[in-house]
């Protein structure tokens, strides 16, 4: 026969196992009805909307960020700062924009529309950016290499020496046109000889001396100027090729 000691040890023992089984069952019971209550809530949709502006001023921020926290869903502000999608009660949006503190919203349960609408305010930041050094060539040898190949484009100044060298400035004048005002001074000149002379024989210097004498003088000085200009074109010309290495 079992003692009396030992049928109440057994009574005790039965009695922990149903009470810590029926809180067992109360425990997922409970745990059960609020998975239930949090995914009813988590399913509930709404249309989130706002505005974005900055705190000082007021003016609108375009092109700012607006996602739900953890997800890759959200939306940008358009150039008016305004932004519209769809979230679910619960979530925390996150508003980003370069230049700005971002800040976190949270869409509570409590909420009884399905839309929601927010003027969000957002507050000048100053960013600290690290130095970026940003080198053209992979290494020092590339770019020693490319520095000794490189071929240099011509310079305005270079372009202007070529053209008005002394060569070039005659080739064009012996080429060129008369323009307006040398023809109006040619012009005019035929004009005062033909009025100075009228009623007379205009006079010859075909035998005139004192106009040979002249002539051969001032032929002399641009021979000789011709020459010295010459010289100057030749030294400029080699004087460029000594130079080079």
């Amino acid at each position: 026969m079992l003692s009396c000691d030992s049928y109440g040890r057994r009574q005790a023992v039965k009695g922990l196992f149903k009470g810590g089984f029926l809180a067992f069952l109360c425990f997922f019971s409970a745990v059960s009805v609020l998975y239930a209550a949090d995914s009813g809530r988590k399913e509930r949709v709404i249309q989130f909307s706002g505005v974005l502006v900055d705190a000082r001023d007021l003016t609108p921020l375009p092109y700012a960020t607006i996602q739900i926290e953890g997800t890759n869903r959200g939306a940008i502000s358009n150039i008016n700062g305004f932004f519209t999608f769809a979230a679910m009660v619960g979530d925390d949006i996150v508003f980003t924009s370069v230049g700005y503190r971002p800040v976190r919203l949270h869409l509570s349960d409590t909420l009884r529309e399905d839309r929601y609408s927010v003027v969000q305010s957002m507050v000048q930041d100053t960013i600290m950016l690290t130095e970026t050094v940003i080198y053209p060539w992979p290494s020092k040898e590339k770019f020693r290499e490319a520095f000794v190949n490189l071929e240099l484009p011509e310079t305005n100044a270079d372009i202007l020496r070529k053209n008005f060298t002394l060569a070039a400035m005659r080739e064009l004048a012996k080429a060129g046109k008369m323009d307006a005002g040398m023809n109006y001074r040619d012009l005019t000149q035929q004009q005062v000889d033909k009025l100075y002379y009228q009623g007379q024989v205009a006079p010859n210097n075909l035998f005139n001396p004192f106009a040979w004498a002249k002539f051969i003088q001032k032929w002399r000085a641009q021979k000789k100027q011709d020459r010295k200009e010459n010289q100057l074109d030749e030294f400029e010309e080699y004087g460029s090729y000594a130079e080079e290495p």
